[in-house]
């Protein structure tokens, strides 16, 4: 009774995280096409008087992608592909603490990409009202962080770059050790193909030659013998 009870556990949990993980999937499609179809000028928190709705999600699509990029800026567009990524996996192992740990990660490289914005690349054409750098990115400005970043403009930038793939790559559950694996294994490859390659030749065209041997057939000899006449 107890293993069956069991059974039962296991199944609804299995279930749920099912029903978690394609939930989470479709929020991140859902993320993903609002914000590629972004328009400014489409209804939001601030402009109402335009019932004319540019993005493909509707008005939902529209107030939810201006709310992402007015926050976090440009480094929004991250955000669904974490998503995508966390809903898959916990579809696939069932664990729901993936959830917590890839949003742990999406919260540094988002924390990390405004802070990249607000030193590199803060104006923006369409974005006018916070920048590429968003609201979280304006808190940067006249502080000790910032300006140690301007600093070392040359180092910070690729050290920034290299901080926000780290996580972001984290926020996916993209191991690392996979891609060094398979690194490895390369050279193997190509050398495994060479042996095969020498086998192949060694047999095919490397056969030694074995020496005709022709049947000699020896002529008998026949004894004819005279018949004496009486």
């Amino acid at each position: 009774m107890k293993e069956f009870i069991n059974k039962i556990g296991t199944f609804c949990i299995n279930r749920l995280a099912e029903f978690v993980g394609i939930s989470i999937v479709a929020l991140s499609i859902f993320l993903m096409i609002s914000l590629i179809s972004y328009a400014p000028e489409d209804p939001n928190f601030i402009i109402t008087d335009n019932t004319e709705i540019k993005n493909i999600m509707g008005s939902k699509g529209s107030f939810i992608s201006d709310l992402l990029y007015q926050s976090f800026g440009l480094i929004s567009v991250l955000i669904p592909i974490t998503f995508l990524f966390t809903g898959i996996n916990i579809i696939l192992t069932k664990k729901f603490l993936i959830l917590i740990e890839n949003t742990f990660f999406s919260i540094l490289y988002i924390i990390f990409g405004c802070l990249f914005f607000s030193a590199f690349y803060i104006d923006s054409y369409w974005l006018f009202i916070n920048g590429n750098n968003g609201f979280i990115g304006n808190l940067f400005d006249k502080t000790f962080i910032l300006s140690a970043v301007q600093s070392s403009a040359q180092i910070s930038f690729y050290i920034l770059i290299l901080l926000i793939s780290l996580f972001f790559l984290k926020s996916i559950n993209f191991k690392v050790s996979y891609i060094i694996n398979v690194i490895k294994k390369i050279p193997l490859l190509f050398k495994r193909r060479s042996v095969e390659k020498n086998n192949y030749i060694q047999t095919n065209f490397e056969e030694p030659l074995e020496p005709e041997i022709k049947e000699t057939r020896v002529q008998e000899n026949f004894v004819f013998e005279k018949k004496s006449s009486n």
